[in-house]
């Protein structure tokens, strides 16, 4: 059953803080579940939404590896979130290229 946890943060939250909430959030999606990231604003941090925007997308980065960003960043009243979920973004394939010799001669 997969669950959507939930990792909070304020604006202000410093960067160490910040790095441990990227590894909540790594441990519940290799648990299978989504993220909600939130961060709440109190007072005058509300006049600033991309502060708050920059901290979502830096865990969402820190965890681009396993995951992907299946709601992006929305404001609702004194909150802005955003979802994660388990998962790689879709890379196209990379061109098959022919083995050749070192030298680039046939045999």
């Amino acid at each position: 059953v997969s669950l959507v946890k939930e990792v909070r943060l304020r604006p202000r939250t410093d960067d160490h803080d910040l790095q441990v909430r990227v590894r909540a959030a790594r441990r519940f999606l290799e648990d299978g579940h989504k993220v909600k990231v939130e961060v709440r604003f109190r007072g005058r941090e509300a006049t600033h939404p991309e502060v708050a925007r920059a901290r979502i997308e830096s865990i969402a980065a820190g965890v681009a590896d396993i995951a992907t960003v299946e709601r992006p960043p929305a404001l609702e009243g004194r909150t802005m979130f955003a979802i994660l979920a388990r998962g790689r973004a879709q890379h196209p394939p990379e061109q098959a290229r022919p083995a050749s010799p070192a030298n680039g001669q046939p045999r």
